[in-house]
């Protein structure tokens, strides 16, 4: 590994940006090549090391009287029609290319428009994407996070954001090239940090209530330096990553409602009722039984179904949390199968479980396999999830979900289709995962099966679904800060055609 690798990545991408706001805006070049690429050049990219360098700062400062911190970080990714753009002038020289590329079997040159790709996933059709702009092609996605929304605007200025009439573009002022045109921003979206505070402890959220930001690959060694066998999860040869970006609207009205039901279906086949034990609160046991958490972040596996309060040291906690991968990329840390291996402490559809079943090999999770035209290992089916929520109104909030990982079709790919979507788990008809899971096209059961008591083989069925929908999104490549000196994607379709 080259020793100037955090000087080389993007930042955000081995570590999450620890912003309270993340803006995105949608890019379409609209130069030519030899404009995007100058304007490109230009560019001030924040690294993994300048990332760091920001962190470090501010925990020494974070407490000082009036402290204000107006650092931003500035990324940019761009899609597979971006690259080509800054490949190709020629339109038609540059849809042939397309062609040959999609044949590939690369998720990222087929783009998540591709039908194929939709179908796979069970993605509802671009029709039915909103924004409008999502259904257009997405060139590059510039991403500013900062503490201080000033402070982004600002960047945005600095980076050729300027209003002309109706429209936001992008221009480049360079020697012979002042007011140059690089391209529209056609879409933007505004993420937040969403917090609750409990027993004195303020923690990140999601929309839903649930303790986010938890589940961690570890990176970096306990001298801060970054380990090859897990930083090969998310970089290609040239230290850039792939990108997932998808906008995730959440229903929280008819999830809570729908929770409510499904405590209603537990008191009846369970003559319990609520009291002060989480065994006995059955409103606090069937949250912790969709998520696979407890809304604090507890993993309900690690629980002993007794109390209000689960009695589980943080260190347990910290091992079930943190993902280390070997030298033979195996897996390394708390396993479903030595805890609970058919899920009648944490349910398999919950939504952890489903995301990484850690070394449960029922589904094809064991990261130990090998391409066998090439003998190249396969990426174990974990990304380096990022994303911040949004909340526009009460009735459009959710996610703006980011995943990066070396290979978007084995990885993110993987978890969607083969487990968030998938029904029969081995030999246990399991249900679809009632968070993510996508029921567009599926016509199996989309019951899951429930414990009625923590531990014990003993449980009922109940539809709980459709909470979670797609609104947008594309695959992009995070490229290696170098490439923005000299952007050049020669190598890299060249890489990528060589993929078995």
């Amino acid at each position: 590994m080259k020793k100037n690798i955090l000087t080389e990545v993007q930042a955000g991408i081995l570590e999450p940006y620890f912003r309270k706001n993340v803006k995105f805006y949608f890019v379409k070049f609209e130069g030519d090549r030899e404009l995007i690429n100058k304007w490109l050049k230009q560019l001030k990219i924040t690294s993994a090391s300048k990332q760091r360098e920001y962190k470090a700062d501010y925990k020494t400062k974070k407490d000082s009287k009036n402290y204000i911190d107006n650092r931003v970080i500035t990324n940019l990714y761009i899609s597979i029609n971006g690259l080509l753009k800054l490949h190709e002038d020629n339109i038609d020289k540059r849809n042939t290319l397309r062609g040959l590329l999609k044949g590939s079997g690369s998720y990222f040159f087929q783009g998540m428009k591709e039908e194929g790709v939709i179908f796979r996933h069970n993605d509802p059709p671009i029709d039915k994407w909103k924004p409008f702009f999502y259904q257009e092609d997405i060139d590059a996605l510039l991403v500013l996070a900062g503490s201080e929304i000033d402070s982004i605007n600002n960047t945005l200025k600095d980076i050729g954001f300027k209003k002309e009439g109706y429209e936001e573009i992008i221009t480049i002022d360079m020697e012979g090239l002042k007011g140059g045109r690089v391209g529209q921003i056609i879409g933007k979206e505004t993420g937040h940090r969403m917090t609750t505070t409990e027993n004195g402890e303020t923690y990140p959220i999601e929309p839903f209530g649930y303790r986010d930001g938890i589940t961690k690959v570890k990176f970096f060694n306990d001298r801060g330096n970054p380990e090859k066998n897990q930083t090969d999860i998310v970089l290609d040869k040239h230290n850039g990553s792939y990108l997932v970006f998808r906008k995730l609207k959440q229903n929280v009205k008819e999830f809570n409602k729908r929770v409510d039901e499904l405590v209603g279906k537990y008191n009846k086949v369970t003559n319990t009722r609520n009291s002060g034990n989480v065994s006995k609160n059955p409103k606090k046991f069937i949250e912790g039984q969709i998520m696979g958490r407890f809304k604090d972040g507890v993993p309900i596996a690690l629980w002993n179904g007794e109390g209000t309060v689960c009695p589980v040291p943080q260190s347990d906690i910290d091992k079930f949390n943190d993902f280390h991968i070997d030298a033979n990329l195996a897996m390394k840390g708390t396993t479903y199968s030595s805890l609970d291996d058919i899920g009648q402490k944490c349910p398999i559809h919950a939504h952890i479980r489903k995301a990484n079943p850690r070394d449960d090999n029922r589904k094809g999770a064991n990261p130990g396999l090998f391409l066998p035209s090439s003998g190249n290992p396969i990426p174990p089916a974990i990304i380096a999830r990022r994303g911040i929520p949004y909340k526009y109104t009460q009735d459009d909030q959710g996610l703006l979900f980011m995943c990066f990982q070396r290979d978007i079709f084995l990885q993110f790919s993987r978890i969607q289709y083969r487990w968030f979507n998938d029904n029969p788990y081995g030999k246990i008809d399991t249900g679809l995962d009632g968070v993510t899971g996508n029921y567009e096209k599926e016509r199996r059961s989309t019951k899951q099966r429930w414990n009625k008591e923590w531990g014990k083989k003993d449980d009922f069925y109940f539809s709980f679904k459709d909470f979670v929908t797609l609104q947008g999104g594309e695959f992009f490549y995070a490229p290696p800060l170098s490439f923005f000196g000299q952007p050049d994607i020669s190598t890299l379709i060249s890489d990528e055609l060589k993929r078995p």
